[in-house]
């Protein structure tokens, strides 16, 4: 089938607008801190195209077909960077999804006091006219004081999102905007739920890079926590004491701690396997964080993975293509499952 796309500027249809000028659209759809991305290319060998404003509003759909269904929202994106070059000559426009909520980045100073994690989440979504999507391992983690100084919404969330190993961003799209908080490398919804497993077989695919890293020597994670009632510091360990590593941080309660050492003890042991696939035909459908499952390739690839990063690429001449950067869950409870 042929790759079709709509794009929108600022409400606008612009899609026949640009049709007859499009080179390429690319999209990059990252997990977690950075910010997604579009670059649009269009032909100006005439040297008519307006000269595009920056902070203007651009949506994008990628699909399949010849009919009005079976498009994927990509997203929403503010114009920041514009280029011009050649020949041939060329009008290249580049946008990020995390300019179009600018209010996350004002500095603020407050402390967040006896409250859950989800209510944290809730109260600065709520105050950025978001939705909020936090995975139920998270949302009713109690936390005990947390303060916020001169610091943004954005970086705040962001520390808290290290703290605890978790995904944190903002979604635009399908109607809404929405804060989302979830588990890093688990492959869930932000309800909790898991996703559904993507079937990828090795025919699907064009080129491929699988890539094994030796395993951290750490053999465990160690966290103190102030122990008011006996005034002395404990430690929480994960893992077990043959080779440790000590986080710098005293947090103040046990439940802190546990958290806090587990959330660094899956980031020792993620990514120590990695692949990265070309698909032959792209699918606008692949999301950061969704699940894949490798068929008919090597034993030791023919398993779950997480997508860490999804590239779509649509060229006017050469079509739709998706390029997917992957790694090792958090568990592997699915994996033992199907070996």
């Amino acid at each position: 089938m042929k790759p079709k796309y709509l794009i929108f500027a600022d409400d606008t249809n612009i899609t026949k607008l640009i049709k007859q000028r499009l080179v390429s659209i690319n999209l990059r759809d990252l997990r977690g801190i950075e910010s997604d991305t579009v670059e649009i290319i269009l032909s100006d060998t005439d040297g008519e195209i307006v000269w595009p404003e920056h902070d203007v509003i651009i949506a994008v759909w990628l699909g399949y077909g010849d009919d009005d269904s079976q498009y994927y929202d990509k997203g929403f994106f503010v114009i920041d960077e514009t280029e011009h070059s050649g020949p041939p000559d060329q009008l290249i426009i580049r946008g990020r999804a995390d300019n179009y909520l600018e209010q996350l980045k004002t500095p603020k100073t407050r402390s967040f006091h006896q409250q859950t994690l989800g209510q944290i989440v809730a109260t600065i979504a709520g105050e950025n006219e978001l939705d909020t999507a936090i995975g139920l391992t998270f949302k009713d983690v109690k936390i005990e004081h947390i303060d916020q100084t001169e610091e943004s919404d954005l970086n705040f969330l962001t520390r808290l999102a290290i703290r605890h190993d978790a995904v944190c961003k903002s979604v635009i799209g399908d109607g809404s905007a929405r804060l989302r908080f979830s588990k890093r490398g688990a492959g869930e919804k932000p309800d909790g739920t898991e996703m559904d497993v993507i079937n990828i077989r090795r025919n699907q695919a064009d080129q491929h890079s699988y890539s094994v890293k030796g395993r951290s020597d750490y053999s465990g994670v160690r966290c103190y926590w102030n122990n008011k009632k006996f005034a002395r510091r404990n430690e929480v360990l994960i893992g077990s004491k043959t080779k440790l590593k000590t986080l710098k941080s005293t947090l103040p309660t046990k439940e802190q701690a546990s958290e806090a050492a587990q959330a660094e003890f899956d980031r020792l042991k993620r990514g120590t396997k990695t692949i990265e696939l070309d698909l032959a035909h792209g699918d606008p459908s692949l999301i950061a964080e969704a699940r894949v499952k490798l068929d008919d390739w090597r034993d030791e690839m023919n398993i779950i993975w997480i997508i860490t990063e999804v590239e779509h690429n649509l060229d006017a001449k050469e079509g739709l293509s998706t390029h997917l950067k992957l790694e090792q869950p958090n568990s592997e409870k699915d994996n033992e499952k199907i070996n």
